[in-house]
């Protein structure tokens, strides 16, 4: 990810197809936002919510195939 826009659409895109996982994914984002406005580094918040939305499908995978 290289803009808080990409991460967005990486996001409703995650949620579009998978709508079970929407308030995971909300809550992932919404950390993200608020550790960057904490001074925390964009770009690494970013990655740690684009792992970690990876990481609850995978999950979600394994559980459910």
């Amino acid at each position: 990810m290289t803009t808080l826009s990409q991460l967005q659409d990486f996001v409703k895109n995650a949620i579009h197809k998978y709508p079970q996982l929407e308030n995971q994914f909300a809550e992932y984002y919404q950390l993200c936002i608020d550790e960057i406005e904490s001074g925390e580094s964009m770009y690494n918040e970013m990655s740690l919510c684009e792992n970690s939305i990876n990481e609850a499908i995978v999950e979600h995978l394994k559980t459910y195939n």
